[in-house]
C-alpha cells in the first residue's frame, strides 16, 4: 500500500535540479546587471576602469565558456 503523498514527494525531487538552475541563473543575471550599473557609475564619477567591471568580465567569460563546452556535448554533464 502506497503512502499518501509519495507521488508528490517524488515529483518535487525530480524538479529540484531545474529549480536550482533557474534560481542560479536569476542570481547570475541580477549580479551581472548590478555590476554593470556600478561600473557605469564609477566610470562617470572617477573616469577610471572599475574593478567591478573586471569581475563582471571574468564571470561572463567563465559562464560562456562552460555554456559552450557543455552545450556541445550534454553527456559531459
Amino acid at each position: 500500500m502506497d503512502k499518501i503523498g509519495d507521488d508528490e514527494v517524488e515529483k518535487a525531487d525530480e524538479r529540484d535540479p531545474e529549480i536550482g538552475a533557474k534560481s542560479a541563473r536569476a542570481g547570475f543575471v541580477t549580479a551581472s546587471v548590478l555590476l554593470v550599473l556600478l561600473s557605469i557609475y564609477e566610470i562617470i564619477e572617477t573616469g577610471e576602469f572599475p574593478p567591478a567591471l573586471g569581475v563582471l568580465g571574468a564571470s561572463q567569460a567563465v559562464y560562456w565558456l562552460l555554456y559552450l563546452y557543455y552545450g556541445k556535448s550534454p553527456e559531459k554533464l
